[in-house]
């Protein structure tokens, strides 16, 4: 039995014997322990990176950047490039957009990519669109809609749980979805979901800018016009829970006001963090509570 888990790159000489009645021999075995690859020499040359998503060794990168330099050499790759960790080199992978890529999601065979109205591998599109995970080429039949605005985050829990999406978007295919949405998966049909309590809705005015899993439940947070009609009143809500299943914001949905503006959220066992530029903010919707 070997065990051990090495700490570097190295090459093991292994002296193994055997022996029984009719003598003795010894060989060497000859273990070759991989080195981490360097990504010292990893560059993204210009722009900046707004998403990534991994799967696997493989890490994909969206932002507004065009270029993209390894140990052997530099590659145009306009919006989108994919690192191998194994290698620590750039894949030919490369969608070649013509505008900033806000988000990433893998989902299934594909690498969804949020930004706004452009051009993507040749195909035009509002804000989403869908390239393969390995040659990057984009599917031309998948290109919801978008009214408006544009797409600032994506999200998919689980393998086999849909693809949510959040931006400042008022409708996608004709449908009011504001702010929110999701799709289904596998099919990438647009779901009946969005939040909503009992029979309000969110109505336009304000931008969901992150996304993250927790449970039953979807986190999202992001400026503060985004409003929740409640009784003929409208809310400002700053981020808040909603279900997964049917769209319904849980109760204790979050308050805010107008200078709130959150670019971060994360939902950890009962808690929910937040994180954007902010100074203060209030949890009733109310305002009778202020907690900085």
């Amino acid at each position: 039995v070997m065990s051990g888990t090495p700490t570097d790159g190295e090459v093991d000489n292994i002296l193994i014997t055997a022996t029984n009645v009719g003598g003795s021999d010894t060989e060497t075995l000859v273990v070759t322990v991989g080195s981490f690859a360097d990504l010292g020499l990893v560059t993204i040359n210009n722009g900046a990176v707004y998403s990534q998503v991994r799967s696997g060794n493989l890490t994909y990168f969206g932002g507004d950047f065009t270029q993209v330099t390894d140990a052997n050499g530099t590659y145009a790759r306009n919006r989108a490039a994919c690192l191998d960790f194994s290698t620590g080199l750039w894949t030919a992978w490369n969608p070649n957009g013509n505008v900033t890529v806000n988000a990433l999601a893998v989902f299934g065979t594909h690498v969804v990519l949020g930004a706004g109205p452009g051009t993507t591998g040749g195909v035009a599109h509002t804000g989403l669109c869908r390239a393969d995970l390995t040659t990057g080429a984009v599917d031309a039949s998948w290109t919801p809609a978008l009214n408006a605005g544009s797409v600032k985050a994506l999200l998919v829990p689980a393998v086999s749980d849909d693809l949510y999406v959040g931006g400042d978007f008022d409708t996608i295919d004709g449908s009011p979805r504001v702010c929110l949405a999701s799709f289904q998966a596998v099919t990438y049909a647009l779901r009946s979901w969005r939040p909503h309590v009992g029979s309000d809705f969110i109505t336009a005015g304000g931008v969901v800018r992150a996304l993250a899993p927790a449970g039953d439940t979807i986190l999202w947070a992001g400026d503060g016009p985004v409003r929740i009609a409640t009784l003929g009143v409208s809310q400002v809500y700053s981020f808040g829970r909603t279900a997964k299943s049917d769209g319904t914001t849980a109760v204790y949905v979050y308050g805010g006001y107008s200078s709130f503006d959150a670019f971060a959220c994360h939902a950890l066992d009962a808690r929910d963090y937040i994180g954007g530029g902010f100074a203060g903010f209030d949890f009733i919707a109310d305002s009778s509570s202020f907690v900085t």
